[in-house]
């Protein structure tokens, strides 16, 4: 059967599946599990990736102002004689949390994160040095060492460098190294623990799997999720681009007790919440979102109640997709939004979860604002480079550090300058050239320890042997 018979067959195939053209588009969505398939494959289309990306978190004035209300409604219970003591325990830590975030100065400040990202997926290994604008160090310390960060990095110049290598291990090894410098000497630190930390922040499409460390992004979250949870709605336009409605649901656990006793007589049956995800997939440029969307879902025997649209506090865009040279497609740039409710609207005793008008078919959508907003930019990206070179952690002259996968104190360098800048004598410091093997003190105390034991175990035979003897002559 030849080619264009074929695609004739297979045309009116997809014809006679629907006489309008909205059945034709509904019999022509595919699964999630294709979705998801073809992410994957855009993903591992980037066989080696390398990306200086640029990350700026700033907050909204209006958020303040919407702590600053919340502190005082969590003050009218505090000193409300009605309110019950744990009630009021509530209120207290809620002010006290309030407070802290008004009284920092740098919550209102935008923060900046410049790093670059390098990952093999051939042998699973992911490199992330990082660069902040922020520095919180001991007076008369810098950053080891202070290089700026531009297209041609080289091998090791940001304070912090993170090596990670991917195995099956639910407990992968993660190489760090953090340095800090005092007159001429650094000062660093290599690690194996798993890294877990705000600061450190992966790119869209770094990495795949949770096993990797915390940090990654919500994009590549998502394609992780099982697609038995999931379902294409319906296909829509968004921005001129054909797209698919990918939604994930999962049941939220609800505490007893939270519909009132007196709304639960007038509607017996079963109330639920879902926390739901919905994103728009361009099928035409590597199955990656568009748009993506995190929210709450209201449900009453398993029917959907409430506003009509999905209440989301979260929202990414991704302004600018690309085809990337020997790669696939890629998110270069876009903005992450964090929503809370408009203020002026819960002053005036709205509230997200009115059940009395979510059972009932009344409620209506809160008004959002937008709180934070996040954004991201790739300054620099390239595919299918030789990396097999960049995953070796190195130091520079002058350095002392303690490597806590192997256990090693260590030094790099002239052991003469350390102590001269340090003015240390060479007895009271513990580096020796090229380095002490503190794994190895560690067995020969363990030796010594054992020693110890054996001549204590052999003396007090011994003198058990000469009391049995002396009895023994007793006896007769």
């Amino acid at each position: 059967m030849g080619p264009s018979i074929s695609a004739t067959l297979i045309g009116l195939a997809i014809a006679a599946l629907g006489q309008g053209r909205q059945s034709q588009e509904n019999a022509a969505l595919p699964e999630p599990g294709d979705i998801l398939a073809g992410f994957r494959a855009n993903y591992h289309a980037f066989g080696t990736l390398r990306v200086l990306w640029k990350r700026e978190t700033a907050s909204d004035p209006s958020w303040f102002d919407y702590l600053a209300w919340l502190r005082q409604e969590a003050k009218k219970v505090i000193d409300s004689p009605s309110a019950t003591a744990s009630e009021k325990a509530n209120a207290l830590a809620n002010s006290q949390s309030y407070q802290i975030s008004l009284e920092d100065p740098k919550a209102r400040e935008k923060k900046v994160l410049l790093s670059e990202f390098l990952t093999d997926r051939s042998n699973c290994q992911v490199r992330v040095f990082t660069q902040t604008t922020e520095e919180h160090l001991p007076a008369g310390y810098t950053f080891l060492p202070r290089v700026e960060a531009g297209p041609e990095t080289l091998p090791t110049i940001f304070k912090d460098c993170l090596v990670f290598n991917h195995g099956t291990s639910p407990q992968p090894e993660s190489r760090m190294w953090f340095g800090v410098q005092k007159g001429k000497i650094f000062k660093a630190e290599t690690t194996e623990r798993r890294i877990s930390h705000s600061r450190f922040y992966f790119p869209p499409l770094g990495i795949d799997t949770p096993e990797w460390a915390d940090g990654w992004s919500d994009l590549d979250e998502f394609f992780a999720r099982p697609p038995a949870e999931m379902k294409v709605l319906r296909q829509e336009v968004l921005d001129g681009h054909k797209v698919y409605l990918l939604e994930h649901t999962r049941d939220r656990e609800l505490a007893s007790g939270v519909i009132p006793r007196t709304l639960a007589t007038r509607y017996p049956g079963k109330f639920g919440m879902l926390d739901a995800t919905r994103v728009w997939i361009d099928p035409m440029r590597g199955f990656l979102p568009l748009r993506y969307e995190k929210g709450t879902v209201y449900t009453y025997e398993g029917n959907r109640v409430g506003p009509i649209k999905m209440d989301h506090y979260l929202a990414i865009t991704v302004t600018d997709l690309r085809q990337i040279v020997n790669g696939g497609w890629y998110p270069m740039e876009g903005k992450i939004e964090n929503f809370h409710l408009d203020p002026e609207w819960t002053k005036k005793g709205y509230q997200l979860l009115d059940l009395e008008k979510i059972l009932g078919g009344t409620a209506k959508n809160a008004p959002l604002k937008v709180y934070s907003t996040i954004t991201w930019k790739a300054l620099k990206l390239t595919s299918g480079e030789d990396l097999s070179g960049s995953f070796k952690l190195e130091f520079p002259s002058n350095t002392q550090y303690f490597d806590g996968k192997t256990r090693t104190a260590r030094f790099v360098g002239n052991i003469q300058d350390y102590l001269d800048a340090s003015g240390t004598s060479p007895s009271d410091t513990q580096f020796r050239p090229p380095f002490i093997d503190s794994a190895a003190i560690s067995r020969g105390m363990w030796i010594l320890i054992a020693a110890n034991l054996a001549v204590l175990v052999l003396a007090g035979m011994i003198v058990l042997g000469r009391h049995r003897r002396r009895k023994g002559v007793e006896d007769r």
